[in-house]
């Protein structure tokens, strides 16, 4: 496969493109990566086949010139200027809305300093549980070993100087609360996190790990959010899923991507149809909208 795109697009060693096949739980997985120059912010498509047959075509095809991007992207989250996601998609000329439609809040001012006895793991669902705990000025006992899930949890924790001795990434919660267990089972973990947080690392906890919640914060839902025409929207988190569709349905022919599966587990419950992006991240978030067709005079492209 590999070999294959690489000659249609008839590359040779200076042209910046990478491609990576493999297969996966009886899936051929393809992460291909193009730009127009070498100092360009590239294009980057993910793409999996039960088989090989016309795989490298259809990957090449997403980089024909000419084809057809969204005119705009709605994204239930702020974002800087230095955001690779806004970088990678406005560079097709496409124009980000990016808006939370929820707010977090502190719900705890101190921390009693007994709660971190005996803790051998601290794990992050979220980077607004990073810093609301850190918020709170922990006295950290001198073994602690950190966990999180997502970069975004992870660049949170390094920006404070700590690092994570688990860094889980996927979409589905559930793996990555499997591949922590086989590290923490047994002993005493930690979850700051929301109020009413997502249990799917619990759940995957043995019976022997003691398990500590530390709510640190709630999220609030905008009242009346706007609806947004993009024609491709972007949701971050079940909460701003709930706090979306509480007063507005989608468009014709708008296109929904979900960060990660409990945000989709959401979208199901309202009905709403969604594509997941290999990877809860900003470059997951941006491979998902070059991944989706666009409709040009009935075309897809």
């Amino acid at each position: 496969v590999e070999r294959k795109v690489l000659r249609l697009f008839g590359g040779g060693c200076h042209l910046p493109l990478g491609c990576y096949c493999r297969k996966e739980d009886g899936q051929f997985q393809v992460f291909t990566s193009k730009a127009k120059e070498g100092e360009d912010v590239p294009d980057r498509y993910f793409t999996q086949s039960l088989t090989t047959e016309g795989l490298p075509e259809k990957v090449v095809a997403k980089f024909k010139d000419g084809r057809k991007f969204p005119a705009t992207v709605f994204i239930s989250r702020d974002l800087s200027a230095q955001s690779y996601f806004r970088k990678a998609v406005e560079k097709n000329g496409t124009v980000i809305e990016a808006r939370s439609l929820i707010r977090t809040v502190p719900i705890i001012t101190k921390l009693d300093p007994y709660i971190l006895r005996n803790v051998d793991w601290i794990f992050f669902t979220s980077k607004n549980g990073v810093e609301y705990f850190f918020n709170l000025q922990p006295q950290l006992p001198k073994k602690v070993k950190f966990g999180v899930m997502g970069s975004g949890s992870e660049a949170a924790l390094r920006a404070l100087g700590y690092r994570a001795e688990y860094a889980g990434e996927g979409v589905d919660s559930a793996d990555v609360g499997a591949e922590f267990a086989k590290l923490a089972n047994g002993s005493t973990v930690l979850f700051p996190a929301a109020e009413d947080p997502m249990r799917s690392i619990h759940q995957a906890l043995s019976a022997e790990t003691k398990k500590i919640d530390l709510p640190v914060y709630e999220t609030v839902l905008e009242e009346n959010a706007e609806a947004s025409s993009a024609e491709v929207l972007i949701f971050t988190s079940p909460s701003n899923v709930e706090a979306y569709f509480a007063d507005n349905l989608l468009d014709v022919g708008q296109q929904v991507i979900a960060i990660g599966k409990s945000t989709g587990k959401k979208l199901d419950e309202i009905g709403v149809k969604y594509a997941l992006p290999f990877s809860p991240d900003e470059v997951g978030l941006a491979e998902a909208v070059f991944g989706l067709n666009y409709q040009v005079g009935g075309l897809s492209y």
